[in-house]
């Protein structure tokens, strides 16, 4: 720090579990001279525990999303994927990679393709769910019925954050969603 004078601040740690900001200035006398450096330390461990408990319920969220039976995925607001659950690359055959963005259109049925692109956009475009009937392709080359649904999730102030998603093949719907009656 004293060769660049550029100011550092880390993350530390204590042996007894707590974190601290550290920051490292240099201290410039009245004539602006460096002459040393200031350190401050600054409790962290209240911010720490929040990053913590932040990260593994992202990791939790994502275990549930992988372990449901049906193809979810998250978008940003403008509409552009950016994660798919392990179901969706499974049915696919394709890495999650190569369908982010607006990527994975090239899965959706050709004859489906601009309806559901044209549909999506207006979601987008209005800020309202997405609801369509379309063909996506799977690993196999063939294409399964899936009602894609999608909802428009907003901060507190009502600024679009990002989508959720969740596509579930038709052909199974009825079945798995079918309720036993109950027993006496």
């Amino acid at each position: 720090m004293l060769r660049t004078l550029i100011a550092q601040e880390k993350r530390a740690s204590t042996k007894d579990g707590r974190w601290f900001s550290v920051r490292i200035m240099p201290y410039r006398t009245l004539e602006n001279v460096i002459d040393g450096v200031v350190i401050t330390f600054t409790d962290s461990s209240a911010a720490q525990a929040m990053e913590e408990a932040l990260v593994a319920q992202t990791e939790q969220i994502q275990q549930m999303t992988d372990a449901l039976p049906l193809l979810s995925w998250t978008s940003r607001p403008d509409g552009r994927y950016e994660k798919l659950n392990a179901r969706w690359t499974e049915y696919t055959g394709i890495p999650a990679a190569e369908q982010l963005g607006f990527a994975w259109l090239e899965q959706v049925h050709p004859d489906d393709r601009e309806r559901v692109r044209d549909a999506w956009r207006a979601a987008i475009k209005l800020g309202t769910p997405f609801d369509q009937q379309l063909r996506i392709r799977g690993a196999s080359g063939d294409y399964r019925q899936f009602r894609s649904r999608a909802i428009p999730v907003r901060d507190w102030r009502g600024a679009l954050l990002k989508w959720y998603g969740t596509n579930i093949a038709l052909d199974d719907a009825t079945t798995s969603m079918r309720v036993s009656p109950a027993r006496d």
